[in-house]
């Protein structure tokens, strides 16, 4: 039973213990950024046309039900198709409607230090004024990746919830630590090996005995 809840533990340490939003067919999507900049065509490098500022709805193009993409040098853009106001916005600054917080969120993290804000302007994570203090509570709402340098986050910020971007080495997710799930994971294996290694040595000293006439 133990080894199968350690193994339970193990598998569990590999997959993401957040909420994953379920897709949305509704074309309102929210600007989360402090302002996101709409371009002529879906490139960093082309015309800026206008911004667009924190909370503003905007409509886009979707297909089958789904957001379109337009992915060129490694960005990801979608369509704006609001009345007069056509263009290109970075997919990383917009959410669904749908997915957009008004009320305080049910936070699943925390900094473990002061933490310096960043909100992602025109593809590059741009320091802001803002910093969270020690054991800030926060919400990973698209989960935690520490393979990323910076985790998407919200939080509450002089009784307004702000959506910005932490360094993975600033946040503790809530859950049990990876970490102590991969030493237990491997102190579980060498277990193992031992106890393999002391079973086939006794099985090799009962074979050498002599046997009896």
């Amino acid at each position: 039973m133990l080894l199968f809840f350690v193994f339970m533990m193990c598998i569990g340490g590999f997959l993401s213990p957040y909420p994953v939003f379920a897709e949305e067919s509704s074309q309102i999507y929210v600007v989360t950024a402090n302002k996101a900049t709409v371009f002529a065509e879906a490139d960093l490098t082309s015309e800026k046309l206008y911004i667009l500022n924190h909370k503003t709805e905007i409509k886009i193009e979707f297909e089958n039900d789904n957001p379109k993409v337009y992915e060129v040098n490694g960005f990801v853009f979608f369509k704006v198709e609001s009345a007069d106001n056509m263009g290109y916005v970075l997919a990383d600054l917009v959410i669904p409607k749908t997915d957009f917080l008004e009320t305080i969120p049910k936070f699943n993290g925390r900094t473990n230090g002061k933490a310096t804000v960043y909100f992602l302007e025109d593809g590059k994570y741009v320091a802001s004024e803002i910093t969270l203090p020690k054991h800030q509570r926060i919400f990973l709402y698209e989960g935690f990746n520490r393979k990323k340098e910076y985790n998407a986050v919200a939080f509450v910020y002089e009784n307004e919830i702000i959506y910005g971007y932490l360094k993975e080495s600033a946040i503790d997710p809530d859950g049990v630590n990876p970490v102590i799930i991969t030493v237990v994971c491997f102190a579980i294996a060498a277990i193992g090996i031992i106890l393999t290694f002391v079973f086939i040595k006794k099985k090799k000293t009962k074979t050498n005995l002599p046997k009896k006439k």
